[in-house]
């Protein structure tokens, strides 16, 4: 089993909580607890239901 944060589709209806980051025609919003508590050698892996598990890298970190 996946142990780590998840993720859902969707703009949050507080962005200010949130870093956001751009992929392509994609945009991504993570919260910046999830940051702080996942994010290593500037990477974090998600699990989006029903989509499977994506790293998110994040260069210049």
């Amino acid at each position: 089993m996946f142990q780590g944060p998840s993720a859902s589709m969707g703009r949050p209806e507080n962005t200010g909580n949130y870093s956001m980051f751009q992929a392509d025609d994609i945009t991504v919003f993570v919260e910046k607890r999830i940051l702080d508590e996942y994010l290593e050698d500037g990477k974090i892996t998600f699990h989006l239901d029903q989509f499977g598990k994506f790293d998110l890298i994040i260069c210049g970190s």
